[in-house]
């Protein structure tokens, strides 16, 4: 179990955090997903203080707000890597046991895999589901949410990769629908705390 680095933060976070501690025991990696819903932030700040090795996968931010972002990040041991970063980088990380983080609701245009959000094509990126695909690893949606008394709460469940379809881009489509069904589902229990005003059904693949 990681050892925390820093204060602690059970003032402001409540931590699920024994799915984490068994993939750390077994120095296993895995791929983390979530949306921007809830404050997405929070989780990889909160991980890389108590020194879980979660790097999330990022834009990096321009201008005097993006440099505070960074120094938020940096005061917490947050780890992050740019979304430019190549694909063999990523599967390394994975592999030596670290956590990937990535933000999976933006519309990925041509380049993207067909799914159904709230009941409408849209079309999402697919590195988390081959990722998964091609390491074997575990796939992880993870949120943290405001609750009473303005503490955040940050909870963890796994995404089945169970009887996937044999074709591989079939079992890509369908594992990233699996992840995309698992946010709307926590989006309508809690559809006040989504924040996001993107365009994310512009892009009708067929």
């Amino acid at each position: 179990i990681p050892q925390v680095k820093t204060a602690r933060l059970d003032h402001l976070v409540q931590l699920d955090h024994d799915l984490l501690d068994d993939l750390v025991a077994r120095q296993q990696g895995a791929i983390f997903v979530t949306g921007h819903f809830g404050n997405w932030e929070m989780i990889n700040l909160t991980l890389g203080r108590l020194g879980y090795p979660l790097v999330g996968v990022a834009v990096k931010q321009k201008g005097a707000g993006g440099r505070y972002v960074e120094w938020v990040r940096e005061q917490t041991d947050a780890r992050f890597i740019d979304r430019k970063a190549s694909t063999r980088e990523m599967l390394r990380l994975i592999k030596s046991g670290h956590f990937l983080g990535l933000v999976n609701d933006q519309d990925a245009l041509r380049h993207g895999v067909r799914i159904e959000f709230f009941g409408q094509p849209s079309s999402r990126f697919k590195g988390a589901a081959m990722f998964a695909l091609q390491t074997g690893l575990p796939v992880v949606f993870g949120a943290c949410l405001m609750g009473p008394g303005n503490r955040y709460k940050i909870t963890f469940a796994p995404i089945s990769t169970d009887n996937l379809p044999d074709d591989r881009d079939e079992a890509i489509r369908e594992l990233t629908q699996r992840i995309n069904s698992q946010l709307e589902r926590a989006i309508k229990d809690h559809p006040e705390q989504y924040f996001w005003f993107h365009r994310m059904w512009k892009s009708q693949l067929q």
